[in-house]
């Protein structure tokens, strides 16, 4: 009896011995499950719910991430988040390349178009899979070189699409002898480009996700088409729609000049390779260019003089896609983060708001976090590349149940 009782009473002491360490590991649990959840902050979505042309909320639901972007807690900052555009989650692709050559032609007219345009040369690199086709437009001196534009490219072929990344005038190896760069508002080339491709493959849809400075040409090419646009639908990631937001941004903040810093750099860096080009244009002086310490001087001495504007704040307003938002007639998604250096998305939300609420064809989403990395990296312990992800999936629904999501 002796020998049982302290049997059982050695058990009761276990239980009580454990009864605090399981209540620590709840609490534990809890704590660890409110941190998730406060890292866990669902996007603003902005649409036409009801009554549009397109059935938002049934497209809504096929894009996994829309619920939830988690920020990593080691990324606290806008910047800091910006600074990892280049991440990569897998080997880089292997492309084909194809050259396009575009001959000089006359402008039709549209705002950020010099009345003749050059002859350039560009290219387009493919990654085939057989599926519908996904032009990708890489942002300011971006290229298929670009990890963003390789990663989503390859989040594009496992899904069973085929991605065709733009090269655009002056950039991964293309010559350029004539003095215009790819501009803001400039839409010829990328027009002329998406002409070819649907010409070569005219049984095969064809769509466009755009980053940054190509998202905001994409969505202002997107609207100027209309009714007539070839492209099914586009996504258009980290665009400033309106354009006079960007140098407000980039002087407005500490965390705006450094990167306007970063940019300039890198703008200053392609000058140098197109300097003989440039310095031919008879309104560009190229001391002034060089001498240039921010993004909204070098636009004001290089780029609007380029295109016949009289000045860089005539150049950011007339480039801007919000001109045309209410003018575009296919499923388009905007992803913009608020706490963005270069484009802040809640800006742009409040000033476009009454074009995302009344045109059904638009769907503008806002997350708190993600800087103007191009990626908006999610997770706690592993991350992974939220909004390429989220794009692939609004391709793949508007690919999948196009029939449906056109209320004709």
């Amino acid at each position: 009896r002796l020998k049982h009782f302290w049997r059982r009473f050695s058990w009761q002491q276990m239980l009580v011995a454990a009864v605090p360490r399981a209540m620590a590991a709840v609490a534990a649990a809890y704590v660890v499950y409110r941190i998730y959840m406060l890292l866990k902050k669902k996007p603003v979505v902005t649409c036409k719910r009801d009554g549009g042309p397109v059935d938002w909320p049934r497209l809504l639901k096929r894009l996994r991430g829309i619920n939830g972007h988690i920020n990593p807690p080691w990324l606290p900052t806008g910047l800091i988040q910006s600074a990892t555009g280049e991440w990569s989650y897998g080997p880089a692709p292997k492309f084909r390349r194809e050259t396009i050559e575009l001959p000089e032609m006359r402008s039709a007219g549209r705002d950020c178009c010099p009345a003749v345009v050059p002859g350039a040369t560009v290219s387009v690199d493919w990654l085939d899979a057989g599926g519908p086709m996904v032009l990708i437009v890489p942002g300011l001196t971006g290229s298929s070189e670009a990890n963003y534009v390789r990663e989503l490219a390859r989040l594009l072929r496992s899904s069973g699409f085929c991605a065709i990344c733009y090269n655009p005038r002056g950039l991964a190896g293309n010559s350029m002898e004539a003095p215009l760069v790819n501009a803001l508002g400039y839409t010829e080339d990328l027009r002329r480009v998406v002409n070819h491709i649907v010409a070569a493959h005219p049984d095969t849809p064809l769509m466009a996700v755009g980053f940054s400075m190509g998202a905001n040409y994409l969505g202002k090419y997107v609207g100027e088409e209309g009714p007539n646009c070839p492209l099914s639908a586009a996504a258009c990631l980290g665009s400033p729609v309106n354009g006079l937001l960007i140098p407000l941004a980039l002087r407005g903040t500490v965390a705006g000049r450094i990167v306007d810093r970063v940019l300039v750099s890198n703008v200053q860096r392609e000058r140098v390779n197109l300097e003989h080009a440039l310095s031919r244009h008879p309104g560009i002086d190229i001391q002034k260019v060089r001498s240039s310490k921010t993004m909204p001087e070098f636009d004001h001495f290089a780029i609007a003089p380029m295109y016949d504007f009289a000045s860089g704040n005539d150049y950011y307003r007339e480039a801007s896609s919000g001109k045309v938002l209410s003018r575009i007639r296919r499923p388009t998604l905007f992803l913009n983060a608020a706490n963005d250096p270069v484009c802040p998305g809640d800006r742009i939300r409040l000033s476009e708001q009454q074009n995302f609420e009344s045109n059904g064809y638009l769907c503008h989403v806002l997350t708190a976090e993600g800087g103007h990395s191009m990626q908006w990296h999610s997770g706690v312990l592993r991350t992974k590349p939220w909004a390429l992800e989220l794009v692939v999936d609004f391709l793949a629904a508007v690919s999948d149940e196009s029939p449906l999501l056109l209320k004709v």
